[in-house]
């Protein structure tokens, strides 16, 4: 199961993957900067207001120390598993919605065309986190794939 997911955030020459190396480098000195980082992120994450609801991701991302933060973000940013893709030996249920500010629709189609064993679902609503901010829409999703595939699981209710 991928959520929002992507195996490469940077672009490159053949590759959208959603962030310029510029973008990303003004987000690590945000972090390094320890001011305003956690507002973008959590703006990032969610791509939309803040509702009382989605609280919770706000207030992990306010807890995250800063420096914790910048080791995590290089981490995510600068990695690169395309080249590990072909090598899922499993169903993967690829989870997007239709306006994810960190990850454009292309990657989950880039999935499917990659993972020897994929579909996508895509979710109605906005950002990056559709298991919090669409949860009942994602628990359908998730069941339906969890049944085809022979997966009799009962999803966590976020």
């Amino acid at each position: 199961m991928f959520i929002g997911a992507s195996p490469r955030y940077l672009n490159d020459q053949t590759y959208w993957g959603g962030f310029e190396r510029a973008d990303v480098d003004g987000f690590y000195g945000l972090v390094d900067g320890r001011q305003g980082w956690q507002d973008a992120l959590t703006g990032m994450l969610l791509n939309q207001p803040v509702s009382l609801a989605l609280q919770e991701v706000a207030q992990r991302v306010r807890g995250v120390r800063p420096e914790v933060a910048g080791v995590v973000a290089r981490a995510i940013f600068e990695s690169d598993y395309r080249d590990l893709l072909e090598q899922a030996r499993h169903p993967v249920l690829v989870t997007q919605t239709r306006a994810d500010s960190a990850v454009p629709t292309s990657v989950a189609h880039y999935l499917a065309q990659h993972l020897p064993d994929a579909e996508t679902a895509f979710l109605p609503r906005v950002g990056h986190l559709p298991n919090f901010t669409e949860p009942e829409a994602y628990k359908t999703v998730l069941n339906t794939f969890l049944d085809r595939t022979g997966k009799h699981v009962l999803a966590p209710t976020y």
